[in-house]
C-alpha cells in the first residue's frame, strides 16, 4: 500500500507569535535576506527599518511584497526604532552592536540575538543563565539555529521571563 502525503502551502511551525525586530543595518545582506525568507516561512514576524543600499532595499521590498503581514519595513526614524523595539520578542544583529544600543534593546527585556561578544552570555534553558542567543557571525545555518532556538525557548513561559529578568539585571 502507497502512502501518499498531502502537500501543504506552508512550512508554518510557529503557532505563537514570534516578533523578530532589526534596528541596525543588515551588513551581511545575503544572510538577512536568505534567513528572512525562512524566518517569514515558519510563521515568524519580522520588522526592520529601511537601512542599507539600494539593492539591499529592494531585496527587502520583494520578501515584503511577497510576505505581507508578516514583514514590514519601516522609516528610518527614532520612533519607528522605538517602535521595532516595544513590539519585538528578539532584536537581531548581524555584527556586534554598539554598547549603548543593546543596553537600550536589553532595559526593555528585549531578548538580543548577536554574535558572540563582550558582556553576553548565551542562554542555557537548563542551567537559566544567559541573557542573550549568540551565534557565529557570518555562518547563516547557525544564525536560523540560533532563531529557531530562540522561538523554542519562547514557547515556555517559564524559561522565557527566567531569560528576560537576566537579560533587565544585566542592564542595569
Amino acid at each position: 500500500m502507497k502512502t501518499v502525503m498531502k502537500k501543504t502551502k506552508t512550512t508554518k511551525f510557529a503557532t505563537k507569535h514570534f516578533r523578530i525586530g532589526m534596528v541596525t543595518p543588515p551588513d551581511k545582506s545575503d544572510i538577512f535576506t536568505h534567513s528572512l525568507e525562512a524566518m517569514c516561512e515558519l510563521g515568524f514576524v519580522v520588522s526592520v527599518l529601511a537601512l542599507g543600499d539600494e539593492k539591499n532595499q529592494k531585496r527587502l521590498m520583494d520578501v515584503s511584497d511577497k510576505y505581507k503581514g508578516q514583514f514590514e519595513i519601516l522609516e528610518e526614524t527614532p520612533q519607528n526604532e522605538k517602535k521595532i523595539i516595544s513590539q519585538s520578542d528578539v532584536i537581531l544583529f548581524l555584527s556586534k552592536p554598539e554598547k549603548s544600543l543593546i543596553k537600550k534593546v536589553m532595559k526593555k527585556g528585549i531578548v538580543p540575538i548577536t554574535p558572540f561578544c563582550d558582556g553576553l552570555e548565551n542562554f542555557n534553558a537548563q542551567a537559566e543563565k544567559g541573557n542573550a542567543f549568540c551565534f557565529a557571525e557570518g555562518n547563516f545555518w547557525e544564525l536560523f539555529a540560533t532563531i529557531v532556538r530562540a522561538f523554542e525557548n519562547y514557547k515556555f513561559a517559564y524559561d522565557w521571563n527566567n531569560l528576560q529578568k537576566s537579560v533587565k539585571k544585566s542592564a542595569e
